[in-house]
């Protein structure tokens, strides 16, 4: 006598693909934050995260048999979480320093151009324009009208005169 074993059925692997790619995208979303040039990466990272899992949670709860990987797309949400908060935090710091770094340099370009002025009244008795500056060697060529220094363009008065440039 034989036994039929034709009913049984194999069973099937529990499904965690989704729990996983939230964990992993979780976890990538938090490593550029390093790297700002990267940011936009780690957001949209961050957002497929916290679908991906919150996808898996529910297919989890509806069909726990087939689904699983719930501690999973529970961590890849919260590394999401916390990437998206880091980004936050970061991003507008990061602008500020930016800005700051601009204003620094501005203000040191003025402080050349003004230098200049004086070396120029000094030898000249007057200010000069740029052009006058520059022809004189007191000035980098750089500063000329109309070519950016440092994200400005530094111009001289309409009237330069003897007391005010």
């Amino acid at each position: 006598m034989s036994a039929d074993y034709s009913n049984i059925q194999p069973q099937r692997q529990p499904r965690k693909g989704l729990a996983i790619a939230s964990l992993v995208l979780g976890i990538i979303s938090i490593l550029p934050l390093g790297l700002f040039g990267v940011a936009a990466v780690a957001l949209i990272a961050a957002i497929a995260a916290i679908v991906l899992g919150c996808v898996a949670l529910n297919k989890i709860k509806k069909e726990p048999a087939i689904y699983r990987g719930k501690g999973m797309a529970i961590a890849g949400i919260i590394t999401s979480a916390l990437s998206l908060l880091l980004i936050a935090v970061t991003i507008p710091l990061f602008l500020d320093g930016l800005k700051t770094g601009r204003e620094s340099a501005a203000i040191q370009t003025l402080r050349t151009i003004h230098n200049s002025q004086a070396l120029y009244k000094a030898k000249k008795g007057r200010f000069g324009t740029h052009k006058d500056l520059i022809e004189g060697g007191f000035l980098d060529p750089n500063y000329a009208e109309g070519i950016p220094t440092s994200n400005y363009i530094y111009t001289s008065a309409h009237e330069v005169t003897q007391d005010k440039y």
